[in-house]
Parts: structure tokens; sequence; C-alpha cells
């Protein structure tokens, strides 16, 4: 049935709406449209619906609405339903209502965003850091970066994607080393409509799109002059240099990895390529990203052949890849296997970053971990490098590291060494559990 409302005073016209909307019992109309033609200086059925929605307005008593339990408005004969059944959708009322209630709630919203947006941007004008006090490590991805954009970095703003340069993969991961640190702000003045939005009562930004610069020194400012505090500047921090040398020695294998797996059709899921990543930053403590080129060329390459069998598909042979770099390399801890040096690939020239390690320390891609280790090594504790102790301990570890090389345990020796750093231990009684490991390194007599 419909519920009508007439707005017309006429009486011709009255009657043309309550005939072209009245039912019958069954749900269907009383008249055909082309019985109430010709009216007027109507001629079809279409002016003849728009001059029927013109001067009156109909509910359709079969659709309810969940919400308030009045019925739809309906404006032609084929929105109306023959049996009575509850709308799945709000009825035009409520989404009015809806939709006003949605829209003061995305002006509300905007004008917070605007005003959070303001602030941001004073803030960012104003802020400066200290030069001297960034880490070393984040210096070392500066000196790089300035490379690898020159000369915006000093001179203007960037986005992550102008970074690409700086490593071979992975880059955002530096680029947001660099932002926690406050080494380089982000401007929300210059980025475009959509970058910055509010969750959870905070500012947050799509790294993506956002558009930064590098934050001026307190007493300094920005420019070359500026940045000559950061590049002059003597490291000294070990551990942090070390550790960066190993996040970018690991892109320069993942990216490898993903070129190799590209060529041979190979899928990996996000979780593969997460294991993969901490298998073979691990692996970089003892071989160099030469030997691990090869490595990865060998597991991709049987992989590869793994997806053309009848039982596998290219998903399955991807996730393989894990567990084969893990065998290959317990076999060669176990000289079962060897591992080549692979050359540099001539699509994969080495990042920036790389290329300052390589001038400032002469560590490329064929130098093994072993050797990056034994260069960064972290500092004496105090307690062990004043007193009698510092010549005993001195000597003692001198000694274990000319055994070692001589009979070839060096990379089993410093495996060891630090799995019981990592497990907690203190320098002097991870010495004592290497030499009960290893006896034959020079005794069991405790430092």
């Amino acid at each position: 049935m419909i519920e009508l409302q007439v707005y017309s005073t006429v009486p011709e016209e009255i009657s043309l709406a309550e005939r072209y909307w009245v039912m019958n019992r069954e749900g269907k109309f009383d008249e055909n449209v082309a019985d109430l033609l010709p009216f007027q200086n109507i001629a079809n059925s279409t002016q003849l619906a728009a001059f029927v929605r013109n001067i009156s307005q109909a509910w359709d008593m079969n659709q309810s609405c969940a919400q308030c339990g009045g019925y739809e408005e309906i404006r032609s004969r084929s929105e109306a339903k023959r049996t009575p059944s509850e709308m799945r959708t709000p009825c035009a009322a409520c989404q009015r209502v809806v939709d006003e209630e949605r829209h003061v709630a995305e002006a509300s919203a905007k004008a917070e965003l605007e005003h959070r947006l303001a602030i941001a941007i004073k803030n960012a004008a104003a802020r400066t850091i200290e030069y001297a006090d960034l880490s070393d490590d984040v210096v070392l991805i500066l000196i790089a970066l300035e490379r690898a954009l020159n000369p915006r970095l000093l001179t203007g703003t960037f986005m992550r994607a102008d970074c690409r340069a700086l490593a071979p993969c992975y880059v955002g991961d530096f680029i947001t080393k660099l932002y926690k640190a406050t080494a380089i702000i982000d401007a929300p003045g210059k980025a475009r409509s959509g970058t910055y939005y509010i969750r959870d009562d905070q500012l947050w930004h799509t790294t993506d799109q956002a558009i930064y610069f590098l934050a001026p020194d307190s007493n300094f400012g920005s420019g070359e002059q500026a940045f000559k505090i950061i590049s002059s500047r003597p490291l000294q921090d070990n551990r942090a240099i070390r550790n960066l040398w190993f996040d970018y020695a690991t892109t320069d294998c993942m990216a490898y990895l993903f070129e190799q797996c590209h060529q041979h059709g190979l899928s990996t899921t996000v979780e593969d390529d997460a294991q993969m990543h901490s298998t073979i930053r691990t692996a970089l403590q003892i071989y160099s990203v030469a030997q691990l080129w090869s490595a990865i060329w060998r597991i991709v390459k049987d992989a590869a052949t793994l997806s053309t069998r009848s039982y596998y598909t290219s998903d399955k042979a991807a996730a393989t890849l894990p567990g084969k770099m893990l065998r290959l390399l317990e076999k060669v801890s176990n000289n079962e296997s060897t591992l080549r040096e692979w050359n540099r690939p001539e699509l994969q020239p080495a990042g920036t970053l790389g290329q300052v390690f390589c001038e400032r320390y002469g560590i490329d891609e064929n130098t093994n971990g072993v050797a990056v280790m034994s260069f960064f090594t972290d500092p004496i504790p105090d307690e062990i490098a004043t007193g009698i102790i510092t010549t005993e301990f001195a000597g003692l570890v001198r000694n274990i590291l000319k055994s070692a090389l001589a009979q070839d345990l060096a990379a089993d020796m410093m495996l060891y060494f630090a799995d019981s750093i990592r497990r907690g231990l203190d320098d002097t009684s991870a010495i004592n559990k290497l030499l009960e490991a290893f006896p034959e390194l020079g005794g069991t007599t405790d430092v």
C-alpha cells in the first residue's frame, strides 16, 4: 500500500496523483500509466511521473525502516514492493540525518586537522637540534644521504622516494632512523593534501607522501658550513657503526634476493622476507656480502627448479627459500660446502652509504663479517681496562685470536662469543665460556 500526500489544490491533479499511486490488495497498481495519458500537455510516461513527483509525495508501507519504523519514500512505481519487508538500509529521512551528521563530523575533523597542522608547521619552523649530540650511525647516514641528494639535503626539501641511491633497498628504514633522531624534520606546510591525519588524538602522516628537510643546528643553522660539523667529527661508537654496516649489508643481500626471485618468477611473502632478512643479517657476522650473494643465487636456482615440478607451485617453491638458506649455511659451517664470492651485479650499484663505509673504513661487499667484528670491537669495560687486569685480559684475548686464526676456528669462536653476549653475559664471563667450549684456544683458567 502507498501512503500519499498531495500538495496540489487542483482537483484534476489530485485525482491524477491518486490514480497513479493506487494499488490493489495483490500489490499491483490499479491502472497502467498509459491509461493516464494524455494529461493536459503531457504526452509520455516519463513526463507524467515527473509531474506526479512534483505535486505529491509517496511512501511505500511495505518498506519499513529498521531505525525509525517509518516507511520508505519512493519516487516511482518501480521502487514499490508488493510484500511487506524490513529495509536493509536506512530510509531516505534517516539517511539524510546520517548524511548531515557525517557532514558535521567531517567539518569538525577538518577544522581540528587544520588546527593541528598550524601548530605542527609552527613547531617545525622553530625546531633545532645539536649536531654534536647526533649518534655516530646517524652521522654516517646523513653523510651518505647528502651525497645521494646533493645538493637538496642542505638547500631544500626531499621525499623518501628521492633517497633511492642511499641503499639498494629498505631505504625507508634508514630515513626513519634519521626522523626518530630528529636529524630530519617533516614539513607539513609543503605536503600535499591528505598526507596528514589524526589518529588516537595524535597527528600522523603518510611517510611516502611526507616532505622532509635537514634539522638546523641550534648554533650554526643549516647549510654547508653547518654540515661540516657532522661530516668532520670523529666517530668512536664502534657498536653503532658496526650495526649500521650490518643493516646496510643486509639490504645489499636482500636487493639481490628480490632481483633473483623476479628473474625466476618467484614471489616471496612478507613473513618469508623477514625470516630471510634475519638469517642474512646474522650470517653477515661471519661471511661477506659477496659470499651471501652466491648463497642466494644457489637457493633461488634450487627453488626455481622446484617450481617446475607438477606437485609444486611458484608460491610453494618460494616458501622454501628461508629453509634452504639455513640448511646451506649449516653445511658451510660444518665444512660440507663452501661459498664462492660473487661480483657485484651490474644492475645493483652500491648505495651511497656503502660508498661512505668503503672510503672511511675500507669495508665493502668483499669484507667478511669476522673482519668487520674485529675492526669495530666494543670498548673494554672500565673495570677491566684499569689495574693489573688490563694486561692479563688483553694478552689472553690476543692469544685467543691468534690461536683461533691458526686453527681456522675464528668464525666459530666469534659466533660463540657473540651468542654469549646476546644472552646477557659480560665480556669477562663470555671469554670464560668461550675457553670452556674451545679449550684448544688457550686453556680454562678464569680471567
